[in-house]
């Protein structure tokens, strides 16, 4: 298959908006740049939890790219091994890159129980 090293480019932060002329794009995107993934050890694991890893608690879906395709036509789920094997192989055909975008759900918010400390008073 080629040089199994990969770099993925992470899209994150934003969603994907239809605009008025049907082209799609992920607004206020933010990007984490991965080098050196070697595409024989890669698991879908990996990919749909680096979300993680890069400051998000939850995703409603992890996409990757299509090399040369509109956003519209060209985004597909990463939903299994099969999947993942066909990324890494256009990914080679693409001088090595690939796109992956993290379509976010809403976060849960986390609650933290305030304890009330008591100062204990000594005996004078």
């Amino acid at each position: 298959m080629g040089d199994p090293l990969i770099t993925i480019i992470f899209h994150h932060g934003e969603s994907f908006i239809t605009e008025a002329n049907e082209s799609m794009s992920y607004n206020g995107e933010e990007i984490c740049e991965l080098p050196n993934i070697d595409t024989d050890t890669l698991d879908v694991f990996f990919v749909r939890d680096y979300h993680k890893k890069i400051g998000y608690d939850k995703v409603s879906q992890t996409w990757w790219l299509v090399p040369n395709r509109p956003l519209q036509t060209g985004l597909r789920e990463i939903t299994d091994d099969k999947e993942l094997m066909e990324m890494c192989y256009l990914a080679q055909e693409n001088k090595g890159v690939i796109h992956v975008y993290y379509e976010h759900g809403v976060s849960e918010p986390v609650y933290i129980e305030e304890v009330e400390l008591v100062a204990s008073k000594g005996k004078e």
